[in-house]
């Protein structure tokens, strides 16, 4: 039984499916749930609720997987195109002095079977290490430019023609990389400037879709699982890469692979992505009731009607805000350092070959599969017994994502040897563990502190990230340059104090809660039952 004083909206008649705040009793902190029922009788003060098993349940099934998927499959065929990349550098890139001659400080290493190794990578492409470094961070100064506009255009008019739009671009550019590379330096370095334009729109695009259709205590599953393309594409595209990089066909062979598969994500989008659960297909009417009834933001879950609607002071300058937004620029940073420059170091310091290189470099992405499709389903159990509350699953998350990566990249710099190369395994497999952590840390704060602005904080974010991504190659080129002897333990040391340094910030000014500025009071939402 309910008192008639907790309905809000229009007079609620016998029939009528009504979607309510039910409090967790014996664990407050969690607040609400709402929870879908039929009103099976009414008086002058109290009316009844039930549904047709003769109980109240929560409405969710799988449909949303749907947008989902499509996410999933967007952000695969980004990391794809990056793998191409770092593969031509990596296995064809020469400077002009290892054109003449291999050299290979080894110690008391094998230092014929270190130097052997070395020549498998082979390679045409005579790019010095500061042309290689301005090639991987093309893409980020454009996405400075796409994500700010990408961000307000998602949230103002919808995000899915935006996400099909930057795929394709990503599909073009991908496809003529060979062609462009083998011709001229610079006309490749160009295609990855106007592939910067389509990578900075994705991520604001994705999360504005995904904040509308995920209730608070499920996206942090939501994020493990649609981010999940970012580790499936670049560990297994390492290894898919290094075995055609020894085929007849040779290092092209992976833009254009990677450039069909771009084509198969981009259709697998237009076909089920959604901007919003009114929108889809194939919604059942009880779920996306529940759906357009489970945020607390007064129904402004869609699109802002104008500029002025949003809360600008907020998104820019509020302590949780710039905690997410300092977490953006200490992750990115680090994992361009990881993604990148790994395998470079596994070649010059450890003296792999590429099969081994291939074999070592996916363990940190491998881990961080593993690590954010099993923590992000805990984090949201968690949340939902009442366990923790949103805001310090958030944070405990992210703390151990800043501080254990920090340490294991402290650690992979200083263990392994020449000799000792197996020693990297473990370390780069935890160092891919915890870094994960931050999908149900900062990344889930990120979709979940103001829903209808999420596209815009992304992109805000990805202004952040991208800097980090900048700033990563230019310091390595910067070392190398400057020739000091302990070049990567500097290079790594970095991110790792910026990561030690975002952590203790976000440890408290992290939240997960919805901005005062947006959140209203729990309505009890209305609609007629349909059976």
């Amino acid at each position: 039984m309910l008192h008639a004083s907790e309905q809000r909206l229009a007079p609620i008649d016998v029939g009528q499916n009504v979607l309510m705040p039910i409090p967790c009793v014996d664990r407050p902190k969690i607040g609400p749930r709402n929870l879908m029922g039929v009103v099976t009788a009414v008086t002058d003060d109290f009316y009844s609720i039930g549904t047709q098993n003769g109980h109240l349940r929560q409405t969710f099934t799988r449909n949303q997987l749907a947008p989902c998927g499509a996410e999933f499959f967007s952000i695969n065929s980004i990391r794809d195109g990056e793998t191409s990349l770092r593969t031509a550098i990596n296995t064809t890139a020469l400077t002009t002095t290892q054109q003449e001659n291999y050299t290979l400080k080894a110690g008391s290493c094998h230092a014929a079977e270190k130097i052997e190794n070395r020549k498998t990578y082979g390679g045409n492409l005579l790019w010095e290490p500061s042309m290689q470094t301005f090639l991987f961070s093309a893409t980020f100064y454009s996405g400075l430019i796409a994500a700010p506009l990408s961000g307000y255009v998602a949230d103002r008019f919808g995000a899915k023609t935006l996400l099909l739009v930057a795929l394709t671009d990503f599909i073009l550019m991908t496809s003529v990389g060979p062609l462009l590379a083998k011709s001229s330096y610079w006309a490749f370095f160009i295609s990855r400037i106007v592939m910067g334009f389509g990578e900075g729109a994705v991520f604001p695009c994705v999360n504005s879709i995904a904040s509308k259709w995920f209730p608070p205590n499920e996206r942090s599953t939501l994020a493990a699982i649609y981010t999940s393309g970012i580790q499936l594409s670049t560990g297994i595209s390492s290894i898919i890469c290094a075995f055609l990089c020894t085929t007849i066909w040779g290092w092209p062979s992976t833009f254009y692979s990677f450039a069909i598969l771009g084509t198969l994500c981009l259709i697998l989008c237009y076909i089920f992505a959604n901007n919003h659960p009114k929108n889809n297909r194939w919604l059942g009417d009880e779920e996306r009731t529940y759906l357009e009834n489970s945020f607390e933001t007064n129904g402004k879950h869609g699109q802002f009607k104008n500029a002025n609607e949003m809360p600008w002071k907020e998104i820019l300058f509020s302590r949780e805000a710039s905690a997410i937004y300092l977490a953006s620029f200490s992750s990115n940073f680090s994992s361009i350092i990881a993604s990148s420059f790994i395998p470079l170091f596994l070649k010059e310091q450890l003296g792999l070959s590429i099969t081994q290189n291939g074999y070592y470099t996916p363990l940190a992405f491998v881990s961080q599969l593993i690590s954010k499709n099993i923590l992000g389903p805990v984090s949201d159990h968690l949340k939902r017994k009442g366990i923790i509350s949103k805001t310090k699953a958030v944070r405990i998350f992210q703390t151990i994502s800043c501080f254990g990566s920090s340490l294991m990249m402290l650690l992979i710099c200083l263990v392994p040897t020449c000799e000792t190369p197996q020693l990297a395994i473990p370390i780069l497999f935890t160092y891919g563990f915890c870094f994960a952590c931050l999908v149900p840390g900062y990344f889930t704060a990120m979709i979940s502190i103001a829903p209808p602005c999420t596209g815009t904080i992304s992109a805000i974010g990805n202004i952040f990230g991208n800097t980090g991504y900048i700033l990563g190659p230019l310091i390595l080129a910067f070392v190398s340059y400057m020739e000091f002897e302990n070049k990567w333990l500097i290079v790594f040391a970095i991110p790792a104090l910026t990561q030690f340094i975002s952590g203790i910030y976000f440890m408290n000014f992290g939240s997960a809660d919805v901005l005062q500025c947006i959140q209203v009071p729990e309505k009890i939402r209305t609609e007629n039952y349909k059976q």
